[in-house]
């Protein structure tokens, strides 16, 4: 549970032990070398594989949920997750969602320096947050901007050999298959 342990509630999504489980079998079935995760959501299940990590954090989440505008002109303040629970009880899980905003900016603020800290290598794919969250952690932050046009679908068969794959939507979780997560 995230808030007794004082983790996000973004991070919730990956918790518990099978997750981390499923995460530390496949890291040693392709025999990685290093694992890479994108978001904060996937730091502790990749921390658990005694791997090497990088970290590509996207952006400052905590200064996203501690802006007025993403409280107040976000359409769906729970993201995919919304589309989990029942329509029902959406409203109300958008209220609570809304109410802990701060709870959840201070949480992934700590985290996000936390990472910079401890990841092998912490990416950010703005400069300026880069910048930020190097200041904030007191050490280096890359600034990785996207790297691959994403309005058009890949096809996997017209890959080069020696490709590696990149699966970052946590809708299909658990794996459908290893080779979707890593290659090597």
């Amino acid at each position: 549970m995230a808030l007794p342990s004082r983790r996000t509630l973004n991070e919730a999504l990956f918790s518990g032990r099978s997750v981390t489980r499923a995460v530390m079998e496949l890291a040693d079935e392709v025999s990685a070398d290093v694992v890479i995760g994108d978001g904060l959501r996937v730091w502790s299940p990749l921390l658990a594989t005694g791997r090497p990590v990088i970290m590509h954090l996207d952006d400052l989440l905590s200064d996203r949920y501690s802006s007025p505008e993403f409280s107040a002109g976000n359409d769906s303040i729970l993201g995919y997750f919304g589309s989990q629970i029942p329509a029902a009880l959406r409203p109300l899980a958008e209220r609570v969602a809304k109410l802990t905003l701060g709870m959840e900016a201070h949480r992934a603020r700590r985290q996000e320096i936390l990472i910079a800290r401890t990841a092998n290598v912490t990416a950010m794919t703005s400069e300026a947050e880069a910048q930020v969250l190097a200041e904030r952690s007191g050490t280096g932050v890359v600034a990785l901007p996207m790297a691959v046009d994403a309005r058009g679908a890949s096809v996997p068969s017209k890959a080069p050999a020696n490709s590696a794959v990149f699966f970052g939507r946590s809708s299909l979780w658990p794996k459908p298959s290893g080779s979707a997560f890593l290659a090597r």
